[in-house]
């Protein structure tokens, strides 16, 4: 019994120690695995820093990269300085050609005023063969007394001759008197008779006239004004310039403002003017000395004559503030065109002759739009071109209601259709509208004008 309990002991003892044999050797199993484990892991650790490493490297070289970049940025910096400096010089290089350039220019402006002068003095030889020809005339005709006449009447823009006989002349002619005062009707009766009697200026230049026939077609006031003004000119003032003469619609007449009522001028004083086909300026400098404008927009279409304008301004030291030359012709529209530039106080578009020089026109009304012009007072001798001058100030002449000075003896369409169309305009703004003759020369029909302001600025008795 005893043997049977101790073999079961021992059985029971070598199944237990076998079993934890069995389980040490297990665990010896799991401790190499995981002593293998932890040498993956040792090796998986190594690579790690072997990357880091690898990274930190590459870390160095892009560090190095940048300060490479740095300093090619700043070359770059450097070599742009440089090129300022070199724009820098460019740029004085430059300015010292436009003071080069002006300085050319003032030499030239300066041989366009010699030219100026040449022309001057083949004019008073011209005259001067004028004076032997009226003299010869008078020798060769003894019995006789005449009147020499040096022009005929102006006929670039279409003979008034021809333009009577098309048209329905006393239907016109109604039509032109229809509203003006009887002052301006009995004017107007006087240039009529001018148009039919005096020869067309393409086929006459000069010619005589009995003086009886000659004395008829003037008025004893035109006379008498014409010796008043020959006894003593410079009670009329007058201007300087390289030309050495001036125009007498501007220093007599004042374009229609000398005469005009004290409420005229006060109603234009502050306001701008408008000067169109400006010439050399005489009239900027007469507005500027006699009626105080606020500023004078001087529209001139000569390159030639604007020249002579900055010329005349500097001589007669006007202020910059007080003027604006504008180098563009008014018309009734935007558009360029050609023209004879061959200078003179009549520059016109339709003047034929070798039209090379390019000039651009515009309609006033988007002049005066565009710089916010507050015009008082607009003079318009446009040597042909009124009519359409006209049609481009509607809008500035029912807005503003200048005063308007209007030159229409150039062509028969200015003459018989520019007043009825200003009648037109003005007919609901209440207008004054009278025609008058701006001249002292009695040899030509030149300087009829339309002169018309606010009817509340009339002076004299209403009919």
């Amino acid at each position: 019994m005893i043997g049977s309990l101790e073999w079961l002991l021992n059985k029971s003892i070598g199944e237990k120690q076998n079993d934890i044999s069995t389980e040490i050797g297990r665990l010896h199993a799991k401790a190499d695995n995981t002593h293998t484990e932890i040498g993956r892991l040792h090796a998986k650790a190594d690579n790690t820093h072997t990357e880091i490493g690898s990274l930190h490297a590459k870390a160095d070289n892009t560090h190095t990269e940048i300060g490479s970049l740095h300093t090619k940025v700043n070359d770059v910096s450097a070599g742009i300085g440089g090129l300022y400096f070199k724009a820098d010089n460019t740029h004085t290089e430059i300015g010292s050609l436009h003071t080069k350039v002006n300085d050319v220019s003032a030499g030239i402006g300066g041989l366009y005023f010699k030219a100026d002068n040449a022309y001057a003095a083949i004019v008073g030889l011209y005259e001067k063969v004028d004076e032997c020809i009226k003299l010869y005339s008078k020798l060769a005709s003894p019995q006789d007394d005449f009147v020499y006449v040096k022009n005929g009447l102006i006929d670039y823009g279409g003979s008034f001759k021809e333009y009577f006989l098309k048209n329905n002349m006393p239907e016109k002619i109604a039509v032109l008197k229809e509203g003006l005062d009887e002052e301006s009707k009995n004017r107007l009766d006087i240039y009529l008779n001018r148009f039919l009697y005096f020869p067309d200026g393409r086929l006459v230049k000069h010619y005589n006239l009995s003086k009886v026939f000659y004395d008829s077609l003037y008025t004893e006031e035109e006379k008498n004004f014409l010796k008043e003004f020959e006894d003593n000119p410079s009670q009329y003032g007058g201007f300087y310039s390289e030309l050495g003469f001036q125009t007498t619609d501007a220093w007599v007449f004042h374009h229609g403002l000398k005469f005009s009522s004290n409420k005229v001028k006060e109603y234009i004083k502050n306001k701008d003017f408008i000067d169109g086909g400006a010439w050399i300026g005489d009239g900027v400098v007469m507005f500027n000395k006699h009626y105080n404008p606020n500023k004078i927009f001087a529209f001139e279409i000569s390159p030639k004559n604007c020249e002579c304008f900055k010329q005349t301004m500097n001589i007669n030291r006007i202020p910059n503030d007080k003027y604006h030359l504008v180098p563009l012709g008014l018309g009734d529209k935007k558009e360029n065109m050609y023209i004879a530039d061959d200078w003179g106080v009549s520059t016109s578009i339709l003047i034929s002759g070798e039209k090379k020089t390019e000039v651009c026109l515009t309609d006033l009304d988007s002049y005066v739009n565009d710089n916010k012009i507050n015009p008082g007072f607009i003079k318009a001798n446009l040597e042909g071109y009124g009519l359409k001058a006209l049609n481009g100030m509607v809008n500035t002449i029912r807005t503003h209601r200048p005063v308007l000075s209007l030159a229409i003896y150039h062509t028969p369409e200015e003459f018989f259709e520019m007043k009825p169309l200003l009648t037109e305009i003005t007919k609901d703004i209440n207008y004054r509208i009278t025609l008058d003759r701006f001249s002292v020369k009695t040899d030509v029909v030149i300087d009829i004008t339309i002169f018309a302001y606010p009817a509340e600025l009339y002076e004299g008795e209403i009919l």
